[in-house]
């Protein structure tokens, strides 16, 4: 959670954080979904599609900025001296 986006800001609250931590976690599942409190709390403020959606990732393209405007400083900082004397890798004859 260091570095992705985060939407949880009401949550962050320490009485209401320590009083989810005292609720038994079977209280919060239901047909083998968590969260079973909270959409029942909340969930008619919600769309019907969006309470029954399965979990989404939050899609980054990586690829375009790696082959785009990304792709020069990949190189320079990926086979530079300091990563390379690292020893983390070893570089290939055909790099990038």
């Amino acid at each position: 959670m260091a570095h992705s986006l985060e939407v949880r800001c009401p949550l962050l609250d320490h009485e209401l954080a320590e009083l989810a931590a005292s609720i038994p976690a079977a209280w919060n599942m239901r047909n083998g979904r968590g969260k079973a409190m909270l959409l029942d709390a909340i969930g008619d403020r919600l769309p019907p599609a969006l309470r029954q959606r399965k979990k989404m990732g939050f899609g980054v393209p990586l690829s375009h900025w790696f082959r785009g405007p990304l792709r020069d400083f990949l190189h320079d900082h990926l086979l530079g001296g300091r990563f390379m004397g690292r020893g983390i890798a070893s570089p290939r004859s055909s790099a990038i």
